[in-house]
């Protein structure tokens, strides 16, 4: 089977990566037709010219992550080559952009537009993937898809990148590390009023690492609650961040209060896992179509900053119990999230509709 990957992405992000690389392993042919800069038309331009670059037959093509501005463009060369269309959303950006973020008005016309995007970009493809099943039902009910049509793959980690590893610790404290792009379904909010609430413990030092739409006003908040200002880290670059969730003793993962972030499974929980790290991150149904709650990782209630800190405090104090939850996380890890099983799932999808 021979695919192109296509459309403006980061090839070294962690969703695309994974699946092509899972993808190569399974004896599947990937070659890419790829931009990585470019609005609007320039999008359509850059991608002609790659295109035009790609010989020989194709079976499929999918479309990676945040594209549905190009979904039309790629429908159009799969009609005219005779493949099947893939698109792999991740997420809505209507729901991303005015629900979630909410960065855009809900009754613009640039709400609209995006709502149209994904429903068109959903409708025109053959397949659509999905992280988890409450994003299938999302997509289905939302853009009027059939549930069969939508295909639950999820998002894992790169276990050649992400790995464990045991470096000696830089400092004794007892390291929780947090590390993401400060979006609201993160909940950075909760992390640090959990660390107002540890302030007594000196002996526990909660790290984030990152920047993004809410980071400012998680620094004033900080400043507010007296916390340190060590206690924020700039961005690493992805080859680098092993080296400091490595170094951690607890990895967080989100605890927004927010629909979306009850239907996700973010990058960070799989990378901890795939390190062999105790996790704690909020409960929601999508957590628990993969994973549960204490024995794979520890769960608690979103945006419950109390519930944080008591977890934190419980395996700080139970050296056994940390160890064992994050023997089995990786366990877990190990059979369903790497780029082999991934591929191997989205290889079963392409048989079905080639």
């Amino acid at each position: 089977m021979r695919v192109c990957y296509f459309g403006k992405y980061d090839p070294a992000y962690s969703r695309n990566a994974v699946i092509r690389k899972g993808l190569a392993q399974s004896g599947v042919e990937v070659v890419e037709c790829r931009i990585d800069s470019g609005l609007g038309t320039a999008q359509y331009s850059g991608l002609l010219a790659q295109m035009r670059q790609v010989k020989g037959r194709l079976d499929a093509i999918i479309v990676a992550e945040h594209n549905q501005f190009v979904v039309p463009l790629a429908w159009a060369w799969a009609c005219q080559c005779g493949a099947r269309l893939v698109f792999d959303p991740l997420t809505s950006i209507y729901n991303t952009d005015v629900v979630d973020r909410r960065v855009v008005a809900a009754c613009s016309w640039t709400a609209r537009r995006r709502f149209w995007l994904d429903a068109l970009s959903m409708r025109l493809a053959d397949a659509v993937l999905a992280d988890t099943d409450q994003h299938r039902q999302y997509f289905a009910a939302m853009f009027g898809l059939r549930l069969d049509k939508v295909h639950v793959v999820p998002v894992g980690a790169d276990d050649e990148l992400y790995k464990p590893s045991s470096p000696q610790k830089a400092s004794p404290h007892f390291l929780v590390l947090f590390w993401g792009t400060y979006i609201p379904l993160h909940g950075v909010e909760t992390i640090l009023h959990t660390a107002y609430l540890l302030r007594d413990r000196k002996d526990i030092i909660i790290e984030l690492i990152g920047d993004g739409q809410m980071y400012v006003a998680a620094r004033r908040l900080a400043d507010e609650l007296g916390l340190p200002a060590t206690m924020f880290r700039p961005r690493v670059p992805r080859t680098e961040l092993p080296n400091a969730i490595a170094q951690a003793d607890v990895c967080l993962g989100i605890f927004g209060d927010t629909p979306k972030a009850r239907r996700v499974v973010p990058n960070k929980v799989y990378e901890a896992l795939a390190m062999r790290k105790p996790v704690i991150t909020g409960d929601s149904p999508a957590l628990r179509e993969f994973f549960v709650p204490g024995e794979h990782l520890w769960a608690v209630p979103m945006a419950d900053s109390q519930g944080l800190a008591e977890a934190i405090l419980m395996l700080k104090d139970n050296l056994a119990l940390r160890e064992a939850v994050a023997e089995q996380g990786h366990a877990r890890f190990c059979e369903y999230f790497t780029p082999r099983t991934i591929g191997y799932r989205v290889k079963q999808i392409l048989d079905q509709i080639v």
